[in-house]
């Protein structure tokens, strides 16, 4: 199967004092034959970036901004393809009319498909990418398909994107039954790829069914099901990315059971011997923050410890803030657990720290009641009254009240 996508790569180099210069990419045309079916018209977008001052601060929102020419009666299927970034993408047309918004929220390591409905006049689309979490290294690939829908073929076609584009659309009504109809139109979208004989498309939508399973139904026998194919496909095929995405995935569904640390332990081992292959540096940092939790899970202390160490000095290093204070946070109940007040007194000052600049002041709370429990157990009541002050003073600004 020949891939009818062209994958342009572009990194936020933002500095407080400097915007990211335009970059245009160089215009191509191919005709490609997916699967052997049926000829697709390609073209390699020309586009603006347009990169904000954004300030070193955790959950500082990042945006990318394209422009695309939509022609006249031709569907458009948008791809964007994350690295350590989850993200929303907005569609709009010239006038600032809304014509679509996609999130798979949480997502940051399979790609999102957007499907334009032809329009009767040629048109200008602007897509904003907005994503307030990222690290040093985040990238979006971004690609389009001017689809020409003239016969069965490319309608069926046409109509598979746009299921797998329905149901990876941005949910603003979050009800269970709301979900059970995105996870219907992703299989629905798996099997008219499958039917098509794109594999690729095929799986991609069967992982994105499972990652809502999982995430927003809690159907985990579903998820597992989902994934555990997408696993054996993707790994027979070679399809590295897409082998790490659905195993970092299956072993978060397997530490949501009680009875299967063991299983989640060893498929995080592969997970982190995989992102060390594909140069994937927070996944390794993920999944061994995973790992110490399975560990801690399985009252192995010191072990959990040691993990929660390496995946810290890794997320450091890439710039992860939000994944540094969970894990410190994590480490504040292995030093309890290990009775070492000193170094939990150290973690605990440096998560209430990184939680003071962020906006999640409903953790700050009561992580600064944590800090001052601690204080009054060491007798040190000064500090304990300082960290309760700030503990009442944040909770009126909070959701706690």
């Amino acid at each position: 199967m020949v891939s009818p996508w062209i994958r342009p790569r572009f990194a936020w180099h933002c500095t407080h004092s400097r915007r990211c210069k335009p970059i245009i990419s160089e215009m191509k045309n191919r005709l490609l034959k997916p699967d052997g079916h049926y000829l697709l018209p390609v073209m390699v977008m020309t586009l603006a970036l347009l990169c904000p001052r954004v300030h070193a601060q955790p959950l500082a929102v990042l945006e990318q901004e394209y422009f695309v020419r939509q022609n006249a009666d031709q569907p458009l299927v948008i791809r964007i393809t994350p690295f350590e970034g989850a993200f929303t993408a907005h569609i709009s047309d010239e006038e600032g009319r809304m014509i679509h918004e996609a999130s798979l929220q949480g997502n940051r390591n399979f790609p999102v498909f957007i499907f334009i409905d032809a329009h009767e006049k040629s048109r200008q689309l602007d897509i904003r990418i907005k994503a307030p979490w990222r690290t040093r290294a985040t990238q979006f690939d971004l690609e389009y398909n001017r689809l020409d829908v003239r016969d069965d073929l490319s309608t069926r076609l046409s109509l598979a994107y746009q299921s797998l584009s329905l149901g990876q659309a941005l949910l603003t009504s979050r009800t269970a039954a709301n979900w059970s109809v995105r996870v219907n139109l992703l299989l629905q979208a798996a099997r008219a790829f499958g039917g098509l004989g794109m594999e690729e498309m095929r799986l991609w939508s069967q992982l994105s069914a499972a990652y809502l399973a999982h995430h927003e139904l809690a159907d985990t026998a579903m998820a597992q099901d989902l994934v555990s194919e997408v696993i054996a496909v993707s790994r027979r095929s070679g399809r590295a990315r897409m082998e790490l995405a659905s195993l970092t995935l299956q072993a978060d569904i397997l530490l949501a059971q009680p009875g299967e640390f063991a299983a989640a332990t060893e498929a995080l081992q592969d997970v982190e011997r995989l992102a060390g292959v594909l140069g994937a540096v927070y996944e390794r940092a993920f999944a061994r923050f995973l790992l110490g939790t399975a560990m801690a899970e399985q009252e192995r202390n010191e072990e959990a410890l040691v993990q929660y160490e390496s995946a810290l000095q890794i997320a450091e290093q890439r710039g992860a803030s939000e994944l540094v204070t969970d894990i410190r946070q994590q480490m504040v109940e292995m030093h309890e657990r290990l009775g070492d007040l000193v170094s939990k007194e150290a973690a605990l000052d440096s998560v209430v720290s990184e939680l003071s600049v962020s906006s999640a002041q409903d953790e700050l709370v009561r992580n600064l009641l944590q800090q001052g429990a601690l204080y009054l157990e060491l007798s040190r009541y000064p500090s304990a009254i300082e960290a309760l002050d700030r503990k009442s003073t944040r909770l009126n600004s909070s959701h706690l009240v």
